[in-house]
């Protein structure tokens, strides 16, 4: 069938051509893909996905109904969780797209993962369905990139750090996306030195090469648990300044000076408080019973 396209064609024409460039440039970052076989996924037609009968906002591939009825069931409460911690509300569309074998998953986003938001929606593998309580938490996840995305648009979301992006999401979902890596373990291993080190990204070469938990030798797993420790920590520290720094954020703003503006404290300053708390923490977790 041919490709129709209404006028103005040119501009329309350039701005897709861009989207999708900058789309393959995020998944040559992500997934180490060529930017060919980037474009190739991008361009994937979702047409064969049928909208749940009961959750429009659900679409789910033939084979994948049961699948879909859970995801449906989780998503009025991942979003509500979303829009609380995240002190806004989302403003477009959402779109959760439930995959029926692997295959088609991995054939659509060119992603290796349980889930992923792509293409301005959150795509969903049908791995998760072998513990399906954690479906709710990989979907409140991929929400939480979903709320920044729509508010920042991609560039946008690319030029936050990757520390904070996955530590907002883990944190938001209660450790969604963070595998079996325990806070302990998490905790020992920042500790011990084996950790992420928090910048504040915010340059056009961030968006190219983002700073993901291979940075630092770091499996994502215990990349997303040590993030979402700090996150945490960041709002245990002053509620009403981590509320202005999501706030700041959301509506555009750079990280470094959301930060700054919101805590009035630089962020490696910030780092070694998190660093005495949580020497603090293990040294009275190793106490004997009845000390203090």
């Amino acid at each position: 069938m041919a490709l129709q396209i209404s006028e103005p064609t040119r501009e329309g024409l350039c701005h897709a051509f861009c989207r999708i460039i900058i789309f393959a440039s995020l998944f040559f970052a992500l997934y180490g893909c060529s930017t060919i076989s980037a474009i190739a996924h991008y361009t994937k037609s979702t047409g064969h996905f049928t909208p749940l009968s009961d959750e429009q906002r659900v679409l789910y591939e033939p084979g994948a109904g049961q699948f879909a009825k859970i995801t449906a069931d989780a998503l009025p409460a991942a979003i509500q969780t979303v829009e609380k911690e995240q002190y806004t509300t989302f403003t477009k569309d959402i779109k959760v797209y439930v995959c029926e074998t692997s295959e088609s998953f991995n054939n659509i986003t060119g992603a290796n993962a349980k889930a992923v938001t792509y293409r301005n929606s959150v795509f969903m593998s049908p791995c998760l369905m072998e513990q399906p309580e954690n479906i709710f938490p990989y979907l409140t996840h991929e929400l939480s990139h979903l709320m920044i995305l729509q508010k920042r648009g991609l560039y946008g979301f690319m030029t936050l750090p990757a520390w904070f992006n996955e530590g907002l999401a883990t944190y938001v979902s209660k450790g969604g996306g963070a595998g079996n890596v325990t806070e302990r373990e998490a905790k020992n291993a920042i500790l011990s030195g084996k950790c992420f080190e928090p910048d504040t990204a915010g340059g056009f070469l961030d968006f190219f090469s983002p700073r993901y938990g291979h940075h630092w030798n770091l499996k994502p797993y215990m990349f997303y648990r040590q993030s979402s420790l700090f996150v945490a920590f960041l709002y245990r520290y002053d509620k009403e300044s981590f509320k202005n720094l999501l706030v700041a954020i959301e509506r555009g703003q750079g990280f470094d000076s959301s930060f700054n503006e919101a805590y009035h404290i630089s962020l490696p300053e910030m780092w070694q408080l998190f660093i005495q708390e949580l020497k603090s923490d293990i040294k009275k977790e190793k106490l004997p019973t009845g000390l203090s």
